[in-house]
């Protein structure tokens, strides 16, 4: 037996579904706008399941509508830095993308762009930014839990700093 659906139920179900597809669509304005009017039609009709759904979705979209961009700058700007050779631009491309993966909670990404950081400031002998990055690789390191290795990153940016 199909349940009878109430008209604002109803409604919170086409702004929650819009939202839905708004995200898939990366429109995250119209995505948080369509998923605070199913929370707000879920709080009128006190419905809690709906109301935790409209506040989960809205969490995410407003972590892709914060994430979403700077990656995709950063993605530009890397091609940019790769077509106009410029090592030391894609260096600092790379170590913000892995500031950008640590800030989403990807230790195992953060280390492997700062990895790529590391090697273009070697490479082009920026050694003030090359233990800069090594301090950040320190920090990745901890956060995957292989301390040894971190603690050594720290001891090296360490005897640098007292040369």
């Amino acid at each position: 037996m199909a349940r009878r659906i109430g008209r604002a139920e109803l409604a919170g179900a086409v702004a929650s579904s819009t939202g839905y597809l708004a995200n898939a669509l990366d429109d995250f304005p119209r995505a948080l706008a369509a998923y605070q009017q199913a929370l707000d039609l879920a709080r009128r009709s006190h419905n809690a399941r709906r109301q935790l759904r409209a506040l989960v979705r809205l969490g995410t979209a407003s972590a892709l509508a914060i994430n979403y961009p700077a990656a995709r700058y950063l993605a530009q700007a890397l091609a940019l830095a790769r077509r106009t050779h410029q090592p030391g631009a894609e260096a600092d491309v790379y170590s913000e993308l892995a500031n950008l993966a640590d800030r989403q909670h990807q230790p195992a990404l953060a280390l492997a762009y700062n990895d790529k950081a590391l090697a273009s400031y070697r490479a082009s002998g920026n050694w003030g930014q090359y233990y800069v990055g090594l301090l950040n690789q320190g920090i990745h390191l901890k956060n995957l839990h292989r301390y040894a290795e971190a603690e050594a990153a720290y001891h090296q940016v360490e005897a640098y700093a007292q040369q």
